[in-house]
């Protein structure tokens, strides 16, 4: 029988490491391997324990009886290797014999950081050849430019991310754009990410000029960008030309929701669904939401320019008989552009009106004045924020 003070227990051996403290996480992809071998009794219990950086989770482990062969293993989950990258992860274990228990050393698992060879960098899809060459070239598409991400290894919902874009402004200084700052990965991220770049921000850099996309990801789910995993990353060279008048549609099918978002007065889920018939694809709104008066569509517009006009559409129609008729109008964050209108058309009909942006960042709404059921049966597409003329009017 061993006695308590000869239990020398050493320091689990972790099966997929580099030396036993050091771990490339790519080789742990399904949990790492950790093994416990001293000399065993049959009659043990053992029970693996693991301790990162404050704020991951700590897993927590079975105990397992002795083996006659010496030795028994315990898998560490892959996603508290995950949430360890760059960190060093403590791991240890205590055997328990009878009435006395023993705590082996600790080892000192430093998990690597990622090399970027095995992860994915961010793609702009709208890159097209031009000249034989790879450009962003804005003139040959009307919308905002899309940036996209492939999940990463150990992507993991909890997460953050910072994604920004970094151009040439007036050579040779240079300027940026946050598309992503410390945003917290969510469930609907976890298949990859997908983003937009405002036109009016890329029409400011320079002509011929470099455009990188940079991507950081923080496996620990801190705030610090300096210890936050960087991606590959994604440059190319953009032609914006002369200035280009700002036509921006969006009408729910081809173009996806354009960055509009429900408000709080259709925040219900069986509201403002997409919807087609042989007219298109619209928005559907029966009033769900409870109260459903106030602000049902926005968007937040950046780079406008201040002083110009613009001219903001939409279609709407009323979706049935139900009283009161819908009461609706299209705002900005400072000024009323429709006032509001009584619907009564059981067919498309064309709403809008001009303004003049005050500033560089405008918010377009389409707000209800009737908090009623049957006052907001209505449905919506085919929106359109266009810029009149390059002049300034004020």
């Amino acid at each position: 029988m061993t006695h308590a003070r000869e239990m020398d227990l050493p320091v689990p051996v972790i099966k997929e490491a580099l030396t036993n403290n050091t771990l490339y996480p790519m080789h742990a992809l399904g949990g790492a391997t950790a093994i416990v071998e001293y000399e065993m009794d049959t009659a043990d219990s053992i029970i693996l324990y693991c301790a990162g950086p404050a704020g991951i989770p700590n897993p927590t482990f079975e105990k397992k009886q002795g083996d006659e062969s010496g030795c028994v293993e315990f898998v560490i989950p892959a996603s508290t290797i995950g949430a360890c990258i760059g960190k060093t992860l403590f791991i240890w274990y205590k055997v328990f014999r009878g009435n006395a228990s023993w705590e082996s050393q600790r080892l000192e698992l430093q998990v690597q950081y990622l090399d970027r060879s095995d992860l994915p960098g961010p793609v702009l899809p709208d890159v097209t050849v031009v000249d034989g060459v790879e450009r962003l070239y804005l003139p040959g598409f009307p919308h905002d430019p899309e940036v996209t991400l492939a999940r990463p290894p150990f992507f993991a919902v909890g997460q953050k991310i910072w994604v920004r874009a970094v151009g040439q402004r007036d050579y040779p200084s240079q300027t940026l754009l946050w598309l992503l700052e410390a945003a917290v990965i969510e469930e609907c991220h976890l298949n990859g990410i997908r983003l937009t770049i405002p036109r009016g921000w890329l029409f400011s850099l320079d002509d011929y000029s470099a455009l990188t996309i940079e991507c950081y990801l923080a496996y620990d789910g801190q705030s610090d960008i300096k210890t936050a995993q960087e991606l590959p990353r994604t440059t190319h060279n953009i032609r914006n030309l002369p200035y280009q008048l700002l036509n921006d549609y969006t009408d729910f099918g081809e173009t996806g929701w354009n960055r509009w978002k429900k408000g709080p007065g259709a925040a219900n889920p069986l509201d403002l669904i997409v919807k087609s018939d042989a007219t298109g694809d619209y928005l559907w709104n029966w009033g769900y939401t409870s109260p459903n008066n106030g602000i049902h569509l926005i968007k937040e517009y950046e780079y406008l320019v201040p002083g110009r006009r613009y001219e903001f559409t939409l279609e709407l129609r009323r979706n049935s008989p139900a009283n009161p008729a819908p009461t609706l109008s299209l705002e900005s964050n400072d000024s009323i552009i429709v006032e509001p209108m009584r619907l009564l058309s059981r067919t498309w009909i064309t709403v809008g009106n001009t303004f003049i942006a005050n500033s560089s960042n405008v918010q377009l709404r389409l707000v209800s004045h009737v908090n009623s059921v049957g006052g907001n049966d209505y449905d919506v597409t085919r929106i359109r924020l266009k810029e009149i003329s390059s002049k300034k009017e004020a």
